[in-house]
């Protein structure tokens, strides 16, 4: 292609990203629509809101047209798909298809705990893990998004304290679960596909933060906010040995979310307390790079196949993003003028 083409197609594509930013800010509904990365959750608005555009030039765009105010919600990284609890009468889950559509389809699930206020959807986004703070009760629900099953239930109270993370593996088989703030802190196992199995305890911890599952859902690593702390836990199935990766002297700072990259050779760690966010190579056992964030973390949420990460939420401060694809990359989303 000539040089002259290129910059006319990019000079086109700034016209277009232009207009759909431009119509955002209006509130101005419009046909004009550019890639979107991913849906995320609003809080302040209970809403659920697209990131439109591409890493590096995005912004959070206008809300969906839901028939109610949201209280939660969970999306695919395919972004083809969403759990959304409704934030009225009997806090219902609806499975949400057709995202981009000007109205999207819901489906409600029957039979599912109610009060859910947090969802995780495994790696392959097939299952979900639904939790109810009040209830203290954890359901699976498999099948998604074709043929969603409801799944047995687990009863965490006897855990005590407060359910700070969980991870679901792939096959909806395993789900840890990681307890802070009373009771025996620490990192929990539920065999899902186990009948009338209790979680059961792999190791303690001083206030765990964030679990992430590595090398093919056989090992995870679990962020300790209390002594600031990356502990490596091996065969969490079995033996579950574990192994301190890194500590305050690597630089870790109130860890507030941990993930892994694709090919398992790097961990990321979100540092709260530092504003930043750390590279750890396993191989190595250093720290690789070290990110500074234009805003403290508050997780690491998956948002787009293995390759893009939340590192917070919708506030005051612009959505950050982390890609891993190549070097590690953060990028910020501003959440339109005026916001």
């Amino acid at each position: 292609m000539k040089i002259s083409m290129i910059l006319r197609v990019l000079f086109l594509s700034g016209l277009a990203l232009g207009a759909v930013l431009a119509a955002d800010e209006a509130g101005v509904q419009t046909s004009l629509q550019g890639p979107v990365l991913g849906y995320v959750f609003d809080a302040g608005r209970q809403s659920i809101r697209p990131v439109n555009g591409i890493p590096g030039a995005s912004h959070v765009g206008l809300p969906l047209a839901l028939p109610f105010p949201v209280a939660a919600a969970a999306f695919s990284s395919r972004a083809d798909f969403g759990l959304v609890v409704a934030a009225q009468d009997d806090y219902a889950l609806y499975l949400v298809r057709n995202l981009g559509a000007a109205a999207p389809s819901l489906e409600l699930m029957d039979r599912v705990l109610g009060g859910v206020d947090r969802i995780v959807l495994n790696s392959s986004d097939t299952a979900a893990a639904l939790y109810s703070s009040e209830a203290q009760r954890v359901q699976m629900l498999r099948g998604l998004p074709a043929n969603p099953l409801i799944g047995p239930v687990a009863d965490l109270s006897p855990l005590g304290g407060k359910v700070t993370a969980l991870a679901l593996d792939r096959n909806a088989a395993q789900l840890l679960i990681t307890v802070s703030e009373g009771g025996q802190n620490g990192l929990y196992l539920w065999s899902a596909a186990e009948a009338d199995s209790q979680p059961r305890l792999l190791s303690t911890f001083q206030a765990p933060t964030a679990v992430a599952l590595l090398n093919k859902d056989q090992d995870a690593v679990v962020a300790d906010a209390g002594i600031n702390q990356l502990v490596l836990i091996r065969r969490f199935a079995t033996s579950a040995d574990a192994f301190l990766l890194a500590g305050e002297r690597d630089g870790l700072a109130n860890p507030a979310g941990v993930e892994a990259s694709a090919d398992g050779r790097r961990i990321f760690i979100a540092n709260a307390g530092g504003r930043s966010l750390y590279v750890w190579n396993i191989e190595a056992q250093a720290v690789e790079a070290r990110l500074p964030l234009d805003a403290a973390p508050t997780r690491l949420l998956r948002f787009q196949g293995q390759s893009m990460f939340l590192l917070n939420e919708i506030g005051n401060d612009p959505l950050l993003l982390l890609e891993n694809a190549g070097d590690a990359a953060v990028y910020f989303v501003p959440a339109g003028r005026g916001e």
